[in-house]
């Protein structure tokens, strides 16, 4: 039983090898390009955030360890709560001001105050509404003056 494989089988072994390579090949070029998008949205969102928080440490280190006046400086945010040594701030997914009953990112800020002319430490972190964990934060020490 030497059955010998005819030429038309050989082409078709062969062109059917090259469709699975190229249908696999296809295949792992749109995945790599799905993450590389998801990989950039990331990127957008951390840099967004990030230059947010540049932002709002100016500010505080402007209102000398003061939450109350640090919210004043802040006039958008309406619907932030402030506390003696917090402020929390809330976004919408565009990164707009918000309040706590709409909004994508809760922001809370707290101060712990300087003993005897020592610098005054902020903490920014951002979390996400259904986040428990931050996925941002920055700490800072101002000189209150």
């Amino acid at each position: 039983m030497n059955k010998k494989i005819s030429v038309k089988t050989r082409v078709l072994i062969i062109l059917l090898a090259i469709f699975v390579f190229l249908v696999a090949a296809l295949s792992v070029s749109i995945c790599m390009f799905v993450k590389a998008d998801n990989v950039a949205a990331q990127a957008e969102r951390l840099e967004r955030v990030v230059r947010e928080t540049d932002s709002l440490g100016e500010v505080l280190k402007a209102s000398d360890g003061d939450t109350k006046a640090g919210a004043e400086l802040l006039p958008e945010h309406r619907g932030a709560e402030v506390s003696e040594n917090s402020i929390t701030l809330y976004y919408t997914e565009k990164f707009e001001p918000s309040s706590k009953s709409d909004y994508k990112y809760r922001v809370p800020i707290l101060l712990t105050p300087g003993k005897n002319g020592s610098c005054d430490s902020w903490q920014i972190s951002w979390f996400t509404k259904a986040g428990k964990k931050a996925f941002y934060k920055m700490e800072f020490k101002s000189i209150a003056q």
